[in-house]
């Protein structure tokens, strides 16, 4: 007999599923092809035609908003499902928020591709509800878009100037078919204000005699020539906020729609470093500028209990060049916000390069630097006095690397983590002679809070390790550790593991021999088929897998077991659901939220009780899960049924055995009255 976990749970979740692109309807050739504007491309002004007014409709008429283009036509089935909820969702919503979280204004522009049946287009309209509608008859738009020739194509465009990340009309997002509300509003709102260049004609006012020996010490510089403006403005010594524990240079308070700076002269080549901070609000910007170039902006991050100060770095090119923080205000909620700036040190790039290799605690000759940026000596951010290295100075499509040459056999290791990062790929990369390496694998345990470790195997020869960080990528304890042909000597063996019902159980060795040993893995003196890693992963456990585990590693001067250690599985069993599902058998609840699944007498479909999750529709995205133990083979029959009185609900149920998803139901429609779905059988076959 063969024994299966089966896991249950129902997902709430008030977002309308993605309408696929096999649900899409093909327009063919007939509005024709030309030069696709891809995203990351700069979109080409267009004019098309207002339908209600008449008038010519332009993108450039939306400059400084986010704009939506919504391609239908009145015909297509998936737009008349995607657009009522774009136009309610989308620009409904940001027209009620004043914008997107920077207070940038938000327009979804309507695009008509369908000259034929105009009747049925002001029908569509109509039903719709769409606010704002432009006629593309000639097919301009589309043909500056269209790929694939599907609808609904949404494209989202940033009107912008100044913008820090995107250039003013970048097409940021082009797909076909509805992803749903959540992913667009993530989309529109990463759109900041726009940060205009310091105008060269607007006077500052110079700060000279005490003023300008306070601000110095404020700033941790002597050496700076300082003024700040417009005429009139005022920045403060803040002695109760600071990077240091000292003071700072704290902005005036300043209106909605306007700015106040700081600036100075600086002669490079090298590297001007600083720490800044904002209050935790929206509608504010902190840019540096080099001269007229924008070169680095504040990144506000999105859970702050208490505002984080900064850590930028700015490379300075030789000869003599100004640099200027603005610190600006636009559509703030609060007038009361305020931005600081503290420790504003200058250093020559072989100076930094000096502290940089000295924080690794390696030869100076051996290390390379390059890209964006620069890899930094950070002291703060660190797990030994020696400190470790910060990646600085990197916008958002850039990245830093520096490079070394090691020697193998050996291990490679070290920590790294993101402590200010708001960049959702990933920060850091690894390459051994140019090929990239896949850092997961790699990843041991740490001793460290909030650090990953990785452990990597040097062949024998030269080789170059490159890393390789987006912006606020930290990392520390480089070390090379060299290793002689010897058998395996156990470093760090596993650990005992104590787990529920159904969770999974990792086990971790640690080793060191050349040629680099292999690993297997066994459970109750059994070896583990496939089990031929540093780590060991078993999924679906139960009590009756309670038993010992242990790992030989070896190679060919030898061999070593390692101690058995425990593994055990606790049952909690919960009886009443059991009951409430008509199922003689083990039933336990995982990832409890709130009320998790409990019996009922109402809305049963066979007996006096049912099983039943609930969530309130405030609560988005909670999985409520059950897992029952069953042997095969044979069949699993069950009954289900979902309700909701949302308007716009995607709640599901769902059945996986043993981590394999054999049913899936989806609530994902527009209901115009409390919606329920009657019980159904569902009847699963286990091999």
């Amino acid at each position: 007999m063969i024994y299966y976990n089966i896991l249950v749970f129902l997902r709430m979740r008030r977002a309308l599923s993605s309408l696929a692109l096999a649900a899409c309807m093909l327009l063919g050739q007939a509005l024709g092809q030309a030069q696709i504007t891809k995203v990351g491309q700069t979109a080409e002004d267009f004019e098309i035609t207002n339908r209600e007014t008449g008038e010519p409709l332009k993108l450039s008429d939306f400059e400084g908003h986010v704009i939506v283009l919504d391609f239908f036509a009145w015909w297509c089935g998936p737009c008349r499902a995607s657009s009522p909820i774009v136009e309610r969702d989308i620009y409904q919503y940001f027209k009620a928020q004043d914008g997107n979280v920077h207070g940038v204004p938000v327009t979804v522009i309507a695009v008509n591709v369908e000259s034929d049946s105009p009747d049925r287009t002001d029908q569509f309209v109509e039903e719709v509800g769409l606010d704002l509608v432009g006629d593309d008859f000639s097919g301009e738009v589309w043909d500056q878009f269209n790929e694939e020739g599907y609808i609904p194509l949404f494209v989202i465009i940033n009107g912008v100037n100044g913008n820090p990340d995107y250039e003013q009309w970048e097409v940021i997002y082009k797909e076909i078919g509805f992803e749903g509300s959540e992913a667009f509003r993530n989309v529109i709102n990463t759109i900041q204000q726009g940060v205009e260049a310091p105008n060269p004609e607007d006077p500052a006012i110079e700060l000279d005699g005490a003023d300008i020996t306070e601000v110095r010490e404020v700033l941790d510089n002597n050496a700076l020539n300082l003024s700040v403006g417009p005429s009139g403005a005022k920045w403060f010594v803040d002695n109760a906020i600071s990077s240091d524990g000292s003071d700072s240079l704290k902005s005036s308070l300043i209106s909605n729609h306007s700015s106040t700076w700081v600036e100075t002269s600086m002669k490079g080549p090298g590297f001007v470093f600083f720490q800044w901070r904002t209050t935790n609000d929206y509608g504010q910007n902190f840019s540096c500028f080099l001269d007229d170039e924008l070169v680095a902006t504040f990144e506000r991050g999105f859970s702050w209990d208490e505002p984080n100060w900064m850590p930028s770095l700015t490379r300075i090119p030789a000869g003599q060049h100004t640099i200027k923080w603005i610190y600006s205000k636009s559509l703030a909620s609060k007038l009361d916000i305020f931005g600081w700036l503290d420790d504003v040190q200058f250093y020559s790039e072989d100076e930094v390069v000096k502290s940089s290799i000295s924080a690794l605690g390696f030869d100076e000759s051996t290390f390379e630097f390059g890209g964006e940026g620069m890899w930094i000596a950070d002291k703060i951010n660190s797990l030994d006095e020696g400190g470790g290295l910060t990646s600085l100075g990197v916008d958002r499509n850039g990245r830093a690397w520096f490079q070394t040459t090691v020697k193998g056999p050996a291990y490679l290791e070290f920590h790294y983590k993101t402590p200010h990062s708001t960049v959702s790929e990933s920060s850091l990369q690894f390459s051994l002679d140019e090929k990239d390496l896949n850092l997961s694998p790699t990843q041991m345990s740490s001793s460290h809070a909030d650090w990953k470790r990785s452990l990597i195997e040097i062949p024998e020869g030269q080789h170059q390790a490159r890393w390789s960080g987006k912006n606020n990528v930290v990392i520390d304890l480089l070390k090379i550790n060299l290793v002689k042909k010897s058998a395996p000597i156990i470093i760090k063996p596993p650990g005992s593991a104590k787990i529920s019902a159904s969770e999974s159980a990792f086990f971790e060795l640690e080793a060191r021999g050349y040629p680099f040993p292999e690993y297997q893995w066994s459970y109750n003196g059994v070896a583990l088929k496939g089990e031929t890693g540093r780590v060991l992963e078993l999924n679906n456990l139960w009590a009756d897998h309670s038993g010992q585990v242990s790992v030989i590693v070896s190679n060919e001067f030898g061999a070593v077991e390692s101690d058995p250690v425990d593994l055990s599985v606790n049952e909690d069993l919960d009886v009443e659901l059991a009951e409430a599902l008509d199922f003689n058998g083990r039933v336990v609840s995982l990832g409890k939220v709130s009320d998790g699944w409990n019996k009922t007498a109402t809305n049963t479909a066979v007996g006096s009780d049912a099983a039943r999750s609930f969530e309130p529709s405030s609560r988005q995205g909670v999985k409520n899960i059950f897992a029952v133990r069953i042997k095969g083979p044979g069949y699993m029959k069950f009954k289900w049924r979902l309700e909701s009185t949302l308007e716009n609900s995607k709640d599901s149920i769902n059945c996986y055995i043993n981590n394999q998803l054999y049913f899936q139901k989806h609530q994902s429609f527009l209901l115009k009255q409390p919606q329920i779905i009657d019980p159904l059988n569902f009847l699963i076959k286990m091999i």
